[in-house]
């Protein structure tokens, strides 16, 4: 177990060395994070991060089993100094947006965190870095669950007229707001067979202040805005109905403009 954390501390220097000879030469460091399903049950992902006083975030989303089935997560990074340890790390947000925060094992050099539920779903890792530095990371998790599968377009009318009806598990997220509008993206594949798909967005969290500087629309795959979220009788919710002729990637956009709020959220599409 120690060789592996040590290996993965490796690939974590080797990432980090790499995205600072970028910024030397001037060119922009993509953050882009690689994820890898392994078998039994276990899931890794490394990336390079950022930092900034307000924080910068990578997320990885990962399916959980259920049935109090023990997940755990542990992460590296580099280069790791006391002066600023506090500022980087991760959190986990269960399928109801609960927050879990991880432990430091000083004897192995990692952070830490166990979950555990009756409830199965998708779960949502956020790495953070408030820190003035760039960070290379590597995480890792045992007691995965299968990925949970978009569902896709049919290619046919034939294909259409039988394809089974939308429906997926709550995708996770996290978006940190600012005054220009920041955004998260998700893609929905439709037939055009004007069958109706209702979207549904739950998010965290509920003030009266933030109303309006929170939600979603949705474009069709010419561009055309065709929904949006509108709140209801349930507090922090916001559904919208898509129904069209168009068939193809519809996108939908989450976004966020209370300026420094940390949103998290829960989307659905079901027919």
């Amino acid at each position: 177990m120690a060789k592996d954390r040590s290996s993965s501390l490796g690939r974590s220097l080797m990432v980090l060395a790499l995205a600072l000879a970028l910024v030397t030469l001037g060119q922009t460091v993509s953050l882009a994070q690689a994820d890898e399903a392994m078998p039994g049950g276990r899931w890794q992902a490394s990336g390079v991060l950022a930092g900034s006083p307000a924080g910068s975030f990578d997320g990885h989303q990962i399916s959980y089993p259920g049935g109090d089935e023990e997940l755990t997560i542990e992460m590296v990074y580099a280069p790791r100094d006391p002066s600023y340890a506090s500022a980087i790390g991760f959190q986990l947000y269960g399928p109801d947006g609960d927050e879990y925060q991880p432990t430091w094992v000083e004897d192995d050099g990692l952070l830490r965190l166990t979950y555990a539920a009756q409830e199965a779903g998708s779960l949502l890792i956020q790495v953070y870095n408030y820190s003035d530095v760039t960070v290379g990371y590597d995480l890792s998790a045992s007691g995965v669950g299968e990925p949970v599968m978009a569902p896709t377009a049919a290619e046919t009318p034939a294909e259409a007229e039988s394809a089974a009806p939308v429906s997926m598990e709550p995708t996770m997220g996290a978006l940190v707001g600012n005054t220009g509008g920041a955004y998260a993206h998700h893609t929905l594949s439709y037939p055009g067979d004007e069958s109706e798909v209702a979207i549904t967005l739950t998010h965290a969290p509920v003030d009266p202040s933030f109303a309006g500087a929170m939600g979603f629309v949705v474009y069709s795959p010419s561009g055309e805005e065709v929904a949006a979220g509108a709140s209801g009788d349930v507090a922090g919710e916001l559904t919208a109905t898509l129904a069209s002729t168009e068939a193809g990637e519809f996108l939908i956009q989450i976004y966020n403009y209370t300026d420094g709020a940390l949103m998290t959220y829960s989307l659905t599409m079901a027919n």
